[in-house]
């Protein structure tokens, strides 16, 4: 391999982008409340009779279904969250126009999608 291969070249952009905070951390995501309050409201999976209650409790962002303990959810991705605790959930929140519209759920008794109920 060629020494000169490796060099990176010094710019004031690629200085921002190396100590941009993303680059700190990987994998954690932070989310402030005002982030949070995208998600907040109520979701049914039509179909199925399960509501979903999203909501903001303790500076966090925390789920309660129908028959279901509240959970906590944790940020994965942008706009995507697991249970914490709990593998095999994932919530992906769809956004339309700044403001959440559905979630599409992959948990282990299969994939589902919910849609926001109506104010």
């Amino acid at each position: 391999m060629n020494a000169q291969s490796l060099n990176i070249k010094e710019s004031p952009d690629t200085r921002k982008k190396l100590e941009a905070p993303e680059n700190k951390t990987p994998g954690v995501f932070n989310t402030s409340l005002a982030d949070l309050d995208l998600y907040v409201g109520e979701y049914t999976i039509p179909g199925e009779g399960v509501d979903i209650k999203i909501f903001v409790k303790e500076g966090a962002l925390w789920a309660l279904a129908t028959e279901r303990d509240e959970a906590e959810l944790v940020p994965a991705k942008t706009h995507e969250f697991t249970v914490k605790g709990v593998a095999g959930y994932l919530l992906k929140f769809e956004i339309v126009d700044g403001k959440s519209v559905g979630i599409d759920l992959d948990v282990p008794e299969g994939m589902f999608k919910a849609v926001r109920k109506k104010p």
